[in-house]
């Protein structure tokens, strides 16, 4: 991590790193000099494909643009078309923000100092979840037991309408899609364990719980502002007029849902100056699938190499987390690469994460066992990132390659009597809430907002503890400027109250929490 300064200008943050691919990087996040820096990077990222739909699962921390995005496009398929590396590395130029910061401290906070508060932001598609139990799906003209997108038809239309009318039906009306699932099992978890002495009596009163993303200027947008804000979500909407905001109407009946989605405007998203990494941001959830939908293939070469250079990312101030979500979404090289560079903590069943595996090349999948292919997964990650694969009832596998061999470990999952369960909608975006929250309120508890910078070895020796080897980080000049890692028993306790908040989900009806 470099400062340069000026004496017009205050002194801004330059992120350099290094992978194992045949090149290194440099990405400055004011104004860019037409360097040889990033050629070989961009070279690398024209190779990059996107034969399938990218990743469907948790944050999407976007640019920190001036420019508009339909400037942006324009500019990189322009030095897409041409292949000309220069223009590329000029395009960050004109578009990335400065951002202010000191020598004793390469996080973008004010001076050093620890912020008055924090936050757990996601990017995603804002759904609003349109929930009923109902004797016969067939009789509002669905298939039993399916999920589709809407066509458009009149059909349609008229379900979603009913489905918000009053009276005929016990509608739940909640902030949905999978990343506010997991944020709505955020709060929940804040709100019961507020000044917990087990967390240090630290108060979640000064986090933000926020969403981002676009809606339409309708009635299921206001209904869904309101949604957000009945589970305490701040929400950070860009509003398309005219637009319709998505929706989806999941029809309940013994156990089997029957659901039909309206995305909207959701995948219309566009990023701007003020949707950057936000400051105050300790956790950031990645969303694949919306990260695919967003981005041209010339946008993401740029939002790949950006998000794993970006100093908050590259300190370990922002953690970043990322879900596999479906076998289909994560055979994707730009979530490899982001998964490789960038993620602290990967999560996925046992289906989603062999997928990855054979996307990665990893020979001999077919004779592993779930825990073997976790390991050979987490072998693939950064360092100090861990991989999180959930089995149903079965036990949750925790891999993380901050050892030689590879820490690993197996997490029970208790019985939940089947008399107690309502349905299983969002048990696996509760798991993550319940798993977010616990591992913030560990970073809280150990303080490391950036008051001083310890060196990754006084960081590691200041809090090992003779069961807890997963602190030590290796020192590769990549994370010379890390905080605290994420320990074992930070994965512990996270696994624990992911359980927790899983099991809640499946007590109630839609991914709810009481």
């Amino acid at each position: 991590m470099a400062i340069v300064a000026s004496s017009s200008s205050p002194a801004v943050v330059v992120a350099d790193g290094s992978c194992d691919h045949d090149y290194s990087s440099s990405a400055t996040l004011s104004t860019f000099d037409e360097s040889e820096d990033a050629s070989s990077a961009r070279q690398h990222l024209d190779g990059l494909s996107n034969e399938f739909a990218s990743i469907v699962g948790l944050c999407h921390p976007l640019l920190d643009l001036v420019a508009t995005i339909d400037d942006f496009e324009t500019m990189a398929e322009s030095a897409a078309a041409t292949d000309d590396v220069s223009s590329s590395t000029s395009l960050l130029a004109r578009t990335s923000t400065p951002m202010t910061t000191n020598a004793a401290c390469p996080c973008p906070c004010p001076l050093g100092v620890a912020a008055e508060s924090f936050s757990v932001v996601s990017y995603d598609h804002p759904i609003l979840d349109l929930v009923a139990t109902v004797d016969d799906a067939n009789g509002f003209g669905l298939k039993v037991n399916t999920q589709r997108l809407t066509d458009g038809s009149d059909e349609d239309k008229k379900l979603f309408a009913r489905m918000l009318g009053d009276g005929e039906l016990t509608v739940h009306r909640i902030a949905g899609g999978q990343a506010m699932n997991s944020l709505r099992g955020v709060k929940w978890w804040f709100d019961r364990h507020e000044t917990d002495p087990e967390y240090n009596d630290v108060s979640f009163a000064n986090t933000s719980v926020r969403i981002v993303g676009s809606v339409g200027d309708d009635e299921y947008g206001n209904v869904l502002r309101e949604a957000c804000a009945e589970a305490g979500l701040e929400t950070d909407f860009e509003v398309f007029p005219g637009g319709r905001t998505g929706k989806c109407c999941a029809l309940l009946k013994d156990k089997k849902r029957t659901m039909i989605t309206d995305l909207g405007v959701a995948p219309d998203f566009r990023a701007g100056p003020d949707r950057g990494i936000p400051t105050d941001c300790r956790i950031l959830e990645y969303v694949p699938y919306f990260h695919q939908l967003l981005w041209s293939r010339s946008r993401k070469h740029v939002a790949v190499r950006y998000i794993p250079n970006h100093p908050q990312i590259k300190s370990g101030y922002t953690k970043l987390f990322a879900g596999l979500s479906a076998a289909w979404a994560c055979k994707n090289d730009d979530f490899t690469y982001m998964a490789k560079h960038a993620c602290d903590v990967v999560f996925g069943n046992e289906v989603e994460f062999t997928a990855f595996a054979e996307h990665l090349g990893i020979a001999g999948i077919s004779k592993m066992s779930p825990r073997e292919i976790a390991e050979a997964v987490s072998a693939f990650m950064k360092p100090g990132a861990w991989a999180i694969m959930t089995q149903g009832p079965d036990p949750v596998i925790c891999c993380s390659n901050l050892t030689d061999t590879c820490d690993a470990f197996a997490h029970t999952v208790r019985d939940l009597d089947p008399l107690a369960i309502s349905d299983d909608i969002g048990a696996g975006d509760g798991f993550v809430g319940g798993f977010i929250a616990a591992i913030y309120a560990r970073l809280l508890a150990r303080d490391l907002t950036p008051r001083s910078v310890p060196s990754p070895v006084e960081s590691s020796l200041s809090s090992l503890s003779d069961d807890d080897s997963s602190e030590v980080l290796p020192d590769d000049g990549s994370r010379s400027n890390a905080w605290h890692s994420i320990t074992r028993q930070m994965i512990m306790d996270g696994v624990e109250e992911g359980i927790y908040c899983a099991r809640q989900v499946m007590k109630h009806t839609g991914c709810q929490y009481f």
